[in-house]
């Protein structure tokens, strides 16, 4: 079956449309009049990315679509979503409606729940993400920085490809360690030892993959700072 138009629907501006933050690319909805926004999937969703990649969710996985904008709109504890069949029951295109007081997942006349809250789609490839920064003073007396690395894409990233962390202070390479082997949905924490402990507060920038080794989906998560002491 041949997927989609690779067009978006219009979006009409709304910060809500899908989140394209998650998802790669907003496909519209509309209000029904009654403050219930319901969101269009065709039988295949495609999403593009900014490599120009693009893949296709089957009708099945518009489930997941509905719960993500449950996640980002906030204030949606369910998602309920209708199924209609064009031909196929087995793969049908798909309806998906969210409210504030829905309580149900609905798939081809079987009634499931799902909260909303549940896992997003992984982004294709791989996808390396900083997320907290921590520093600390050693028991050597010298800074280290412990360093969380996720990876959000659907593809492992393994130490043979020689991905780093590295660590800045005050906008100085202060050290780098290497990026073990992180499966796709997984996160792990690398520790960096600095040689000096660094006093008062300090602006402490972490960059994963600074020598872009790994391809990746997003190269815009790579990096993060924050304003901390050593406690030196």
């Amino acid at each position: 079956m041949e997927p989609a138009s690779l067009r978006p629907r219009d979006t009409s501006g709304d910060p809500a449309d899908l989140a394209s933050i998650v998802l790669g690319h907003a496909y519209g909805g509309d209000d029904d009049g009654g403050g219930v926004r319901r969101w269009h999937a065709p039988e295949h969703v495609p999403l593009d990315t900014d490599r120009g990649a693009s893949i296709a969710l089957d009708a099945r996985s518009a489930l997941v679509l509905a719960l993500v904008v449950a996640v980002i709109v906030g204030g949606v504890a369910w998602a309920t979503t209708t199924w209609r069949s064009a031909g196929d029951t087995a793969a049908p295109a798909a309806a998906t409606t969210t409210t504030g007081d829905s309580s149900a997942a609905t798939v081809a006349d079987t009634t499931t729940t799902a909260p909303a809250d549940a896992t997003p789609a992984l982004a294709p490839g791989t996808d390396l993400a900083i997320g907290r920064i921590v520093p600390a003073r050693g028991a050597s007396g010298a800074g280290i920085v412990a360093v969380g690395i996720s990876n959000r894409g659907s593809v492992a990233s393994t130490a043979r490809q020689g991905a780093t962390v590295l660590v800045l202070v005050d906008g100085e390479v202060a050290a780098s360690d290497a990026v073990p082997a992180i499966e796709p949905g997984e996160s792990t924490r690398v520790t960096v030892a600095l040689d000096t402990c660094p006093t008062g507060t300090v602006s402490i920038t972490a960059v994963v993959d600074p020598g872009a080794v790994v391809k990746e989906s997003d190269e815009r998560n790579n990096a993060t700072s924050r304003q901390a002491s050593f406690g030196c």
